[in-house]
């Protein structure tokens, strides 16, 4: 670019190397050796040879003539000679070519890209200059570094044996990426600037840089290409780089692209065709494979670059079927980019091991009969046919062969792979299949069957695995090359394999289901469904399948088997075959001639199954909206219900509020389908429950775990049987049942809501006989048919006032009405004669007793434990003259005694001091001063409880009877860390060994109550050497405002009572146990499904481990751990205020008035002679 001299040497600093050079960064030391320089020029002078001497003195000697030379040709110039120097240089620029354009650069901007090319620029400098331009092209024309194709890609992953990124795979790959990243940033600015210019010559010059620039982006493009193919894929390929035919410009992203791949197949099958030799699909033999003069990856020297069959649709070849997929493997990319499905299609399945299998002898093969040895030989030559078995070179894992017998009587061989399956790497997984068709199938669907051939066997298996699956028969040693029949994994695999085709076809509309090799497809419309079972065939064959026509279904159907069952979209069913049916009646569930006694429940049970096939043997399928939705919740107190309309709710009987939570929550469904649904026929019905337990005893009709949840499970499942309700429980979060919760938590509890003692009652039905009990409710109802006075299930009628019995019943109520016509008789004159005096008859005095009138939860009356109430049984009559008759007997009795509800001061005072003396403890009678005081009307402007004589007087029962605190003293909490220290390590404990330990000793060292240890978030924990630190995941019971708690604990350096240590634990060991969205509290079950637990569990755990410990636990509860080791801290000498801090005690009164007791006596026995002789099943 210079105007003097050779061109370019100004700005380029060194001869410029020739256009066609290949730009090669020289990573390969092996490729490009580097001549190494022996001496320096240092060295080479103090040799002093005189080799070096000489020349030395005449390179000095030359360069001192140079520079004399020059000098005096410099002063000695003339005008003469200037003259001539520039008629030659006219003459050179005049013979000089014409296209090239000569410029004169200015010297500070050659000075500015001289600097920048020699010192380059600070990498933000370059970040912003390169974001500088932000241009917009279309995408058709977008500019970018061509990507690695993913083929390439699973090739390099499989030759480095490596799970690196496309980025990290090669290193000399991402250093040429790199560069043709930098070069792709030059063309921002250009691009730029040939949008802005005008002028012809900039333009013109503009254009000459964007081809050089272009020049160089495709020379780094090439090396890229040679780098993969002629260093490390396939070097027999590397003519096919030159064509540039095999390159298009539409597949300018990818490297290569489909072109280059479609020729290096055409370029296989020459060569196969050319050799003529008959070889394994997957392996080759000699050194006649692509690949096998890379020294650095051996091992696989004996794969094939790439399937050879890709092309569809397939044309029905004798291609074998052991490992058919990978003839296909091409075809899978319409399916799927996922690297594994592709992996297992073009490189085949490896098996997944716990540790690599190990055998000490070969198991021996347990075939008896010339039947059977004919059937295993007929079925090693077909598997021999179908090339999925081949003969073992070498020894490996070997596994035996038996037969099992068929359907029809034959026998089907199986490779034993018990022995290997314990190596194997198990997870749990879910395949499609009845629920899958429940949810999807639709009313008056047309459906279809396809069923595949042999698929397992289509499946290949890696190189290095056949060796595992060997069987030996006949003195030879035989091994599979594709997927078998028998191995843990297999299901999960093939099912993982299927999926991207399965997605594929859904994404098209066609709605179907798929259990391994069975395949469903659905249709509202017939001709549509047969143009989808053309789909779905011709799409399976494409991916390399089997298609079983003789055991597939093509005929459009609503009734058709499938898994089993027949799939019936007319009547909206599923039903068991006729064969099933009839061999399951018929099938002995125990050998013959051998005694066993079935209990009665047993029987009623199958006797009920039995005529169940027989009359209900079909499920209705459960539509996306049921006929009916129900919700029911239990607690401890109730139970509720709602239909989103209606909403009903009881209080649990005596009886049932012992029952543990997941009876009641299954006795709240029962409740709620009773009430709602008595007289419902033929539906469908949905009942969302907050308890998983239910939910699945409801699902499945029992469990096999609890008695009576089993029971209360078949009472449901026989009422829906008897009705032909087809019902469905689903899960719903009990914060989403609000309704239903809201119910079972209310109170229940109102002045008349009461039982009668149930031996007086029966006394009272002997004499009268009553049929009706008109006001009950299901806990307390003396007869089988009761009124109730708000909706029951059990209810023979709602309201007894609605009803007209002959008789007239009082209005308790204040906004019920009675109308004169329902009385019997004349209506009454006086509008304020008592209602209820009229019809009665006949009354019967009751004997006073303290549990005469009960609640449900078994509390006598108050009014009755004093004697201060007397009850009288009343027998009704519609006659009028005989009630009375008996009115006028009645008004001569004279009642002695008092009444507290009459209102008056001295009542209430005497019936307060009766209490007192019938042994009523202070806090009781507290509680009926408040009641009378809030029912009572005022005295003297003044409520009854706070009158300074009913003020007086229970102060005088406080000094009399003060309160007792629930504990005299506190246990000794090193009673449970000596219990500790004798136990075995954290390692030696089970589970729920573990969990109580954790429990315990965070209990100890926060002095959390149960409720805020089982609110530590498991998402905040943070183990470090120092120790641990944690948040809780909602306030404490304390705390009305401010931050969640976080809180932190330091390590202990005895390890065997060092809580931090226990946890982390007691966390890696539930790792694996937890599920996302399931388990995000700290503590979770011990038992499946392993959800998050409450405190009352945690405190159950507590309870356990102060029994184990020698502390009653019949006495201390799992909340005195608070005041157990508030009190160690502080005999430790510990601050007050950091014992209030860390409690959450507001004051220093309430950790001495309710927390700081003396030590009490342990059981000594056990707590500290018996340390030595605890068993780990006791923790």
């Amino acid at each position: 670019m210079s105007s003097s001299g050779d061109s370019g040497n100004d700005l380029q600093g060194s001869q410029r190397p020739p256009d066609d050079t290949e730009i090669d960064l020289g990573l390969n030391q092996e490729e490009f050796p580097v001549r190494k320089i022996s001496e320096s020029p240092k060295k080479r002078k103090r040799s002093g040879s005189p080799s070096s001497d000489s020349s030395d003195s005449s390179d000095s000697s030359t360069y001192e003539s140079t520079s004399a030379s020059a000098s005096e040709e410099s002063h000695s110039l003339t005008a003469k000679k200037r003259k001539l120097f520039k008629k030659k240089k006219k003459k050179a620029e005049a013979e000089k070519d014409p296209t090239v354009i000569s410029c004169k650069v200015p010297r500070h901007q050659a000075k500015l890209a001289k600097i920048v090319m020699a010192r380059g620029l600070p990498l933000a400098k370059v970040k912003l200059l390169r974001n500088k331009y932000d241009l917009s092209v279309s995408s058709k024309n977008a500019l970018n570094c061509p990507a690695l194709d993913d083929t390439f890609f699973r090739r390099l992953t499989s030759l480095k044996n490596s799970s690196a990124s496309k980025l990290n795979i090669d290193q000399r790959e991402k250093v040429l990426l790199a560069l043709q990243f930098k070069i792709l940033d030059i063309g921002r600015p250009l691009l730029y600037l040939s949008t802005r210019m005008t002028d012809p010559d900039c333009k013109e010059a503009l254009e000459t840089a964007l081809q050089l620039w272009g020049v160089a982006f495709n020379d780094i493009t090439k090396s890229r290409r040679r780098n993969l193919i002629i260093r490390q894929t396939d070097p027999k390929m590397e003519s096919l780089l030159e064509d540039q035919e095999n390159f298009d410009l539409s597949e300018s992203n990818h490297l290569f692209g489909r072109y280059f791949l479609k020729a290096m197949v055409r370029s296989a099958d020459d060569e196969a065709k050319l050799n003529g030799k008959d070889r394994h699909p997957y392996r080759i033999q000699g050194d006649k494979g692509y690949g096998n003069k890379n020294p650095g990856f051996p091992q696989h020297s004996g794969y094939v670059s790439l399937p050879l069959k890709i092309k569809s649709p397939v044309v029905k070849t004798p291609t074998p079927v052991g490992g058919r997929l990978g003839w296909f493997a091409s075809a899978w990319h319409r399916f799927s980019k996922d690297p594994w499905v592709l992996n297992i299609v073009s490189f085949g399945l490896q098996i997944e091991f716990l540790s690599t299998p190990t055998q000490k002898s070969p198991p021996p093969n347990r075939v008896t009969g010339d039947l059977q040895i004919e059937i295993i030989d007929s079925e090693i030559n077909a598997l021999l046919g179908k090339r999925a078995i081949e003969e073992a070179q070498e020894l490996g894992f070997i596994s035996s062969i038996f037969t099992i017998p068929k359907k029809s009587g034959d026998f089907r061989p199986v490779i034993n792979l018990k022995a290997l399956n314990n190596f194997v790497v198990y997870n749990h997984f879910k395949m499609e299949g009845l629920l899958t068709v429940k949810s999807i199938v639709q009313a008056n669907d047309w459906l279809a069957k396809k069923d595949l051939t042999d698929a397992y066997l289509t499946v290949p298996m890696h190189q290095s695995h056949p060796r595992f699956l060997q069987f030996t028969w006949k003195g030879k040693t035989y091994q599979f090359t594709c997927l078998p029949f028998g191995l843990s994994s297999a299901p999960r695999k093939f099912t993982k394999l299927l999926k991207p085709v399965v997605a594929f076809l859904r994404k098209n509309g066609i709605r179907l289901v798929i259990y391994l090799d069975d395949i469903l497809i659905m249709n509202s419309d017939r001709n549509l469904l047969t143009r989808d079972v053309a789909v779905v065939s011709s799409t399976l064959e494409e991916a390399g399948f089997l298609v079983n026509e003789q055991k597939s279904e093509t005929v459009p159907t609503q009734s058709i088997e499938f898994l089993g069952l027949i799939v019936d979209t007319v009547h909206s069913t599923l039903d068991l075959t006729t064969g099933k049916k009839e061999a399951i009646m018929k099938a002995s569930a125990v050998p013959f001639a051998r005694k066993n006694n079935i209990d009665g429940g047993s029987k009623g049970r199958l006797e009920l199954v039995g005529s169940t096939f027989r009359s209900v043997d079909r499920e209705i399928f459960l539509t996306a909206d049921p006929d009916l939705v129900l919700f029911s919740d239990a607690s401890l107190t109730g139970w509720g219900a709602t239909d989103n309309y209606c909403s009903t709710g009881g209080k649990w009987s005596i009886q049932d509020s012992g029952c543990h939570i997941n009876e009641l929550e299954l006795l709240a469904a029962f409740l709620t389908l009773q009430y709602f649904a008595s007289a419902s026929r033929n539906c469908a019905i949905r009942l969302n429950i907050d308890n998983k337990t239910a939910v699945a005893h409801i699902n499945k009709s029992g469990g096999t775990r609890s008695p009576h949840l089993l029971e209360i499970a078949l009472k449901i499942a026989k009422w829906s049987e008897l009705r032909n309700i087809n019902l469905e429980a689903k899960y719903l979060p009990g914060t989403l049942n609000v309704v239903a919760d809201m119910e079972s938590r209310r109170s229940f509890q109102d002045r008349g809501d009461w039982q009668l003692n149930r031996p007086i009652f029966q006394k009272i039905w002997e004499r009268w006989h009553p049929k009706i009990d008109l006001f009950a409710l299901q806990w307390n109802a003396q007869l089988p048919e009761f009124a109730c006075w708000h909706p029951d299930p059990a209810a023979w009628m709602i309201d007894a006032f609605s009803v007209h019995q002959g008789i007239r019943i009082p209005a308790i109520q204040s906004d019920r009405e009675l109308h004169p016509e329902d009385a019997p008789g004349p209506g009454p004159v006086d509008a304020s004669l008592p209602v209820l005096a009229q019809p009665t008859l006949v009354s019967v005095i009751l004997p006073y007793r303290e549990d005469l009138l009960l609640d449900a939860n078994g509390v006598a009356h108050p009014q009755l434990t004093t004697n201060a109430q007397c009850l009288i049984a009343w027998r009704l009559s519609g006659v009028a003259s005989e009630a009375r008759e008996f009115r006028t007997k009645l008004s001569t009795l004279y009642w002695n005694g008092h009444h507290p509800l009459h209102g008056s001061l001295i009542n209430v005072i005497t019936f307060l001091s009766d209490s007192f003396q019938n042994g009523k403890a202070y806090s009781t009678i507290n509680v009926y001063r408040s009641m009378l005081s809030v029912t009572l009307p005022q005295v003297n402007r003044q409520d009854l409880g706070k009158h300074p004589t009913v003020l007086k007087l229970m102060k005088g029962i406080f000094n009399s009877n003060p309160p007792k605190p629930k504990y005299a003293g506190t246990w000794d909490v090193d009673l449970v860390l000596n219990f500790f220290k004798s136990a075995p390590p954290n390692k030696d404990l089970s589970l729920i060994q573990l969990l109580r330990k954790a429990a315990m000793l965070l209990a100890l060292v926060t002095m959390f109550r149960v409720s805020e240890l089982a609110a530590i978030d498991s998402t905040s924990l943070v183990f470090s050497d120092s120790g641990l630190q944690f948040n809780l995941s909602r306030l404490r019971k304390s705390q009305r405002a401010g931050p969640l708690l976080s809180r932190k604990i330091s390590r202990f350096q005895d390890i065997r009572i060092c809580p931090v240590a226990t946890t982390e634990d007691y966390w890696k060991a539930t790792l694996p146990l937890r599920k996302p969205g399931n388990s995000a509290n700290l503590f979770v079950g011990s038992v499946k499904p392993h959800s998050q637990v409450r405190g009352s569990t945690i405190g159950h755990w507590i309870k356990k481990i102060l029994d184990f410990a020698g502390v009653d636990s019949v006495i201390y509860s799992a909340h005195s751990t608070r005041g157990a080791s508030a009190l160690k801290a502080a005999i430790k000498g510990r601050p007050t205020d950091a014992i209030l801090k860390t409690a959450g005690w507001a004051s220093e009164s309430t950790f001495v008035r309710y927390y700081r007791r003396e030590k009490s006596p342990s059981r000594m026995m056990w707590g500290q002679q018996c340390y030595p002789k605890i068993n780990v099943g006791n923790l």
